[in-house]
């Protein structure tokens, strides 16, 4: 049988443009920003396009028309069994649908290669990182799971406890310090404790078996012979942070409200004082003297000043205004000598003094008081004049015009004389005189002034003032009359006597 011919279409084929994607390794995205699974994209079905291509290849009715028999009757090959025809004709059919479908998809593959590779890329792409989201989810279900709950940060000023829960007791921290009555009177920085202890109690105790607790601490702290009753005991509290001063406890209240004050804050501390009425406390706070109040020293009013003091101030105002020292020496106020023209230094105690004797008539402006004060220094081989004090004395003692005549007479003599007895021992020097007056030795009389103002300027007390007035002395210029025992006939105690003395020191002008 000679070979069949074939009417199938020979086309050269042509390498195909499409290479297959690579696979893509996952990349796995940061658990912190998930994205959202996006949908996969539809796969485009193969025969959209190529439906034209299909349309515009021949069907079977077009290929072979009915009346194609013949033509097909006058090759020999085709014409050798007619009952071979149908099988032949459904082969070329086939074969040329084949044909056609081969020769659309290659043309459709240079234009959808890339879209198709895009696609089939992306699907893989999409695939990947749906599995790669469904393992990060799953590691994150398993990191929830074993990592413990994190604890919320506390903020600044959290309080553990805002307020009591009665279902919850809470343990406060109690200082109890025990303080009699004479040192719980002073102030707080000086009072000095019996002691001080350590009370642990809760929210939910009772006032009653509080008040027990704290009188059996309050014996221990103490030391006291007897357990006191809660009633004699004078307490107060204070809760850091909340009741800044200390609150006298008197009731169930109270104790309600240190108790809700104490259990807040994060370790619940009250502050208790206990006082105690000792023996004699009573007695030691009234005895302690009040302390007075200082009176404040004040510049004295012209009115406060005695008229005759008003006079000597103007006085030495207008002496202070003449005898300003302009020479440097030192000084502000000098007198100057008429004589020597020597500057003597003027201070208040020869202002007074010459204030006075000018008020008296004895001294002016220009002219001082015929004191030693104002005089100047004695020259060389010169004595200097007795002061008025030594006059006086000499005027007191008397003095005779006999001459005195002393006899020396041996001892062999006196023993003659005396039978051959020795002679009595030379007696011992009689002791000198004590110093009997008032104004002390090598000194004279100071500024004259009243009795009053004497005893005011220099401290001394009213009494003494008192007794010197009432026996007839007025000023000072008569001190240097008075001895030792007129003040003791005046009835002057010792202790006046030494004061008096002093001041008068004070007050003369050593010679």
């Amino acid at each position: 049988m000679p070979p069949r011919s074939s009417n199938r279409a020979t086309k050269p084929t042509t390498k195909s443009k499409y290479t297959p994607a690579s696979p893509k390794r996952a990349r796995k995205k940061p658990k912190s920003s998930p994205q959202k699974k996006q949908a996969p994209k539809k796969k485009p079905a193969k025969g959209q396009k190529k439906s034209a291509t299909e349309s515009s290849a021949p069907s079977s009715d077009t290929l072979i028309p009915p009346n194609a028999s013949t033509a097909a009757s006058d090759d020999p090959a085709n014409n050798e069994d007619e009952s071979e025809f149908p099988i032949n004709l459904a082969k070329t059919v086939a074969t040329r649908k084949a044909a056609a479908k081969r020769t659309s998809r290659e043309e459709g593959d240079g234009e959808n290669a890339g879209e198709e590779g895009d696609d089939e890329n992306s699907d893989e792409e999409e695939e990947e990182e749906e599995d790669s989201n469904e393992e990060e989810d799953e590691e994150d279900e398993e990191e929830e799971e074993e990592a413990p709950p994190k604890k919320r940060a506390k903020t600044k000023g959290t309080v553990l406890y805002s307020t009591v829960n009665p279902a919850i007791d809470v343990e406060i921290t109690v200082t109890v310090t025990v303080y009699s009555r004479k040192e719980f009177s002073k102030k707080a920085n000086k009072r000095a404790a019996e002691g001080s202890a350590m009370l642990m109690i809760t929210s939910g105790l009772a006032y009653g078996t509080f008040a027990r607790s704290l009188v059996d601490k309050v014996s221990q702290i103490a030391k006291l012979p007897s357990t006191p009753s809660f009633q004699d005991l004078e307490c107060h509290f204070q809760v850091p942070r909340h009741v800044s001063t200390f609150v006298r406890l008197f009731n169930v209240t109270d104790y309600t409200t240190m108790i809700a004050n104490g259990a807040k804050g994060k370790d619940p501390k009250i502050n208790f004082h206990v006082v105690l009425e000792c023996d004699g406390d009573s007695n030691d706070v009234d005895s302690e003297p009040a302390t007075k109040p200082k009176k404040k020293s004040k510049i004295p009013s012209e009115k406060g000043i005695s008229a005759a003091n008003i006079e000597i101030n103007n006085k030495i105002g207008q002496l202070r205004a003449k005898w300003t020292c302009n020479v440097n020496d030192g000084s502000d106020y000098c007198w100057i000598l008429g004589e020597t023209r020597e500057h003597i230094t003027l201070h208040n105690p020869h202002f007074e003094a010459w204030a006075a004797a000018w008020a008296q008539g004895s001294a002016d402006l220009l002219t001082p008081p015929d004191l030693p004060l104002f005089r100047g220094k004695t020259k060389e081989g010169e004595v200097a004049p007795r002061t008025l004090l030594q006059r006086r004395l000499a005027a007191k003692e008397p003095q005779s015009n006999a001459p005195i005549i002393n006899f020396s007479l041996p001892d062999a003599l006196f023993g003659m004389m005396n039978g051959g007895q020795n002679p009595p021992a030379a007696a011992a020097p009689p002791a000198p005189p004590a110093n009997l007056m008032l104004l002390p030795p090598n000194t004279q009389v100071g500024p004259s002034s009243s009795i009053d103002e004497f005893c005011i300027f220099y401290g001394l007390s009213a009494d003494i003032s008192t007794k010197l007035t009432a026996n007839g002395y007025q000023d000072t210029d008569i001190f240097y009359l008075v001895s030792i025992e007129d003040l003791k006939e005046m009835k002057f105690l010792l202790g006046q006597i030494a004061q008096l003395r002093e001041a008068v020191r004070k007050w003369a002008v050593t010679i």
